[in-house]
């Protein structure tokens, strides 16, 4: 237990006196303690533009390589379009086209019926007459 209170006393005890040392001291007294220090954070500055350099190169021709893209599929969606454009007026003037061959059709198919059903007519006319001329002369084989 002595030994205990006598650690405690020598902790409340008054603090040693802090050297005023500055950070430049520390850095200019000591060359060895600034080459160390210097030497890697020079290596990761060096590091640190190559890295940059050749990144910023190749996001650079991401970049480039991205644009071209867009612009390509830009024309490519224009001409899409106006090839769809073309193809639309083409449906469009060969559907009129279809409208005026199945009009012209139906009034050939309109025109033909009347002929045929004139033609029965004139048959069964026809046939009349035939029976009435073999009625009168009578048969003549």
């Amino acid at each position: 237990m002595i030994l205990i209170g006598a650690a405690q006393a020598q902790v409340a005890g008054p603090l040693p006196d802090v050297p005023d040392v500055s950070f430049w001291q520390v850095l200019l007294d000591n060359p060895s303690f600034l080459v160390m220090d210097l030497v890697p954070v020079v290596i990761l500055v060096a590091v640190l533009l190559v890295v940059r350099r050749r990144y910023a190169r190749f996001f650079g021709i991401q970049r480039e390589a991205l644009d071209h893209r867009k612009a390509a599929d830009a024309q490519a969606l224009a001409q899409s379009q106006s090839t769809e454009q073309v193809i639309a007026r083409q449906y469009g003037a060969v559907n009129a086209h279809n409208q005026q061959v199945a009009a012209r059709a139906e009034e050939a198919l309109r025109i033909s019926n009347e002929t045929l059903a004139q033609i029965n007519a004139m048959n069964q006319t026809l046939a009349r007459i035939a029976d009435r001329l073999d009625r009168v002369t009578g048969p003549t084989a």
